[in-house]
């Protein structure tokens, strides 16, 4: 039996002002995680889905390496954080799967 393969694509800041930062993205992840991000009114339960669906970053700041945790999140600049959100949700919209085509 087949499985679907766990994807993750890289996102880059720098043509948002982050040059250098990166984090990784879940784009195969199941309705179920991406939808709950969405509708989640609660912080940690939403940190902890984020953490999910961007399984690794590189961000530092003055203090050095941003910790890849729910407390690291503290330290994102907002404009960082939803930058990441409204490249994740443009990503998930452009599927990147093998011979799918927009124009199909």
């Amino acid at each position: 039996m087949a499985q679907i393969a766990r994807r993750l694509v890289t996102l880059a800041f720098d043509d948002v002002g982050y040059e250098g930062l990166t984090c990784e993205a879940w784009v195969s992840a199941p309705l179920s995680k991406t939808d709950q991000l969405v509708t989640t009114k609660d912080e940690t339960k939403m940190r902890e889905l984020l953490l999910e669906l961007i399984p690794a970053w590189n961000f530092e700041d003055e203090d050095g390496p941003i910790p890849h945790t729910a407390e690291g999140f503290d330290r994102l600049p907002r404009e960082l954080l939803v930058g990441i959100l409204a490249k994740y949700q443009l990503r998930m919209n452009r599927p990147s799967m093998p011979g799918f085509s927009q124009a199909s």
